[in-house]
């Protein structure tokens, strides 16, 4: 089915606003947008009536419905031992949970990369999904697995510092060395042992852990370490060095000490949460200094909520505050949309609005960096209108508006 957007004020991202356009799609996919004087009729038509046009935003870290609203359950951490690499945050998310609801109708998030938590120093892989409320999680996958957690600081050490190794911050890091030196000698021993025909394929132990540490060494995985104070970043480059990883920081709460060294090594940043309290001493200096600073060094860095910690649905918000330390407009939108896309490696498919890419489009009737009254009038996620302005019956907003009449 084609369907055309007409008389909107289009955000593409990676090229120059049209401030009276239209944009065609075709099934799930974007195929034209230009401006209106070039516009001839195809398919179905919506008069956006000047209103914005944006492509979805992508919160590139959080935990959205692994943690359900209300205190149903908290599954995102896996604190059996600091090595959990072989878990899937796929398998702990609750798809029709409320912020599942809350992202895309407030806060015009079309895409969020689910993490699992940074309890262990590996605590397993993440999923990129469409925020899309369902009861089957498979229908919404957009890649799995996207990055493998690692996690320095204070959090690993408080979780497994009483059970042994590790206990302290160069116990986390070490530990690390040991997992990945235990994968490497792993994969030697796979190889020989699968090129041996007088052995049987099916007598060597498959250690699930490993396998993904394996993915990271050959570099078929990122590697996005949880990372507060600029010690425990430099320490992360030192292994991304030693290991040849692709790495990534997420947190990144003291970048603004060590930006040349990020430099240096054309380090990615996702900054997450910046509105939160000081919850601990290593975030203490956290301020909204870190993505100007990335700008200005030309390096990659997005923005995103570390939902639960911050609640999703004032991703927008994040980005703009984040203007009152100087990120200029163009930044600050980049850093939802397209920075965040490159970051978990889905740039081809979402994060702009060009032709070929997904098609995720979100009406707002106001800038939704700019202005804070800004409102979802509609929500297109894979060529499906899956929000129109009126709530769902089966969540919590819906319920308070019928109060309100």
């Amino acid at each position: 089915m084609t369907q055309t957007f007409i008389n909107a004020h289009l955000v593409p991202v990676t090229s120059p606003e049209i401030k009276n356009g239209f944009i065609t799609i075709k099934d799930d996919k974007i195929v034209a947008l230009g401006t209106m004087k070039d516009y001839k009729i195809n398919g179905q038509e919506f008069d956006v009536k000047g209103d914005y046009l944006f492509p979805g935003f992508i919160d590139s870290h959080c935990h959205l419905a692994m943690s359900e609203h209300g205190g149903g359950g908290s599954h995102g951490n896996e604190m059996s031992s600091p090595c959990t690499a072989q878990v899937n945050a796929l398998d702990s998310i609750v798809p029709d949970e409320e912020y599942m609801y809350r992202a895309h109708q407030r806060a015009g998030i079309t895409t969020a990369l689910v993490t699992p938590g940074s309890a262990n120093v590996f605590g397993g892989t993440s999923t990129a999904i469409k925020c899309i409320p369902t009861v089957d999680v498979n229908e919404i996958v957009l890649k799995n697995p996207v990055h493998l957690k690692m996690a320095f600081g204070e959090n690993p050490v408080r979780v497994h510092g009483g059970k042994g190794m590790p206990a302290s911050k160069m116990g986390v890091i070490e530990y690390a060395r040991q997992k990945y030196e235990q994968a490497k000698l792993y994969a030697y021993k796979k190889e020989k042992h699968f090129n041996d025909n007088s052995k049987d394929p099916k007598e060597f132990e498959i250690k699930r852990d490993l396998e993904v540490l394996c993915k990271a060494l050959n570099r078929e995985i990122t590697v996005e370490l949880h990372a507060h104070n600029y010690e425990d970043m430099i320490a992360g480059i030192r292994l991304k060095k030693e290991y040849n990883l692709r790495l990534h920081i997420v947190h990144g709460s003291e970048a603004f000490k060590i930006i040349d060294q990020l430099k240096a090594d054309d380090m990615a940043i996702t900054f997450s949460p910046q509105l939160s309290v000081a919850s601990k001493k290593e975030n203490r200096t956290k301020n909204l200094r870190g993505p100007k600073l990335m700008a200005d060094a030309g390096l990659l860095f997005a923005i995103s909520t570390d939902h639960p910690v911050y609640p999703i649905d004032l991703l927008p918000f994040d980005a703009a505050l984040s203007m009152k330390a100087g990120l200029s407009l163009q930044d600050a939108i980049q850093s939802i949309t397209i920075n965040a896309a490159k970051i978990i490696c889905l740039e081809d498919r979402i994060g702009s609005l060009e032709a070929g890419k997904d098609a995720d489009l979100v009406v707002w009737h106001k800038h939704p960096i700019l202005e804070t009254q800004a409102t979802v009038k509609r929500v297109i996620i894979n060529g499906k209108t899956i929000f129109d302005g009126k709530y769902s019956p089966n969540q919590l907003d819906y319920l308070w508006d019928s109060f309100e009449k």
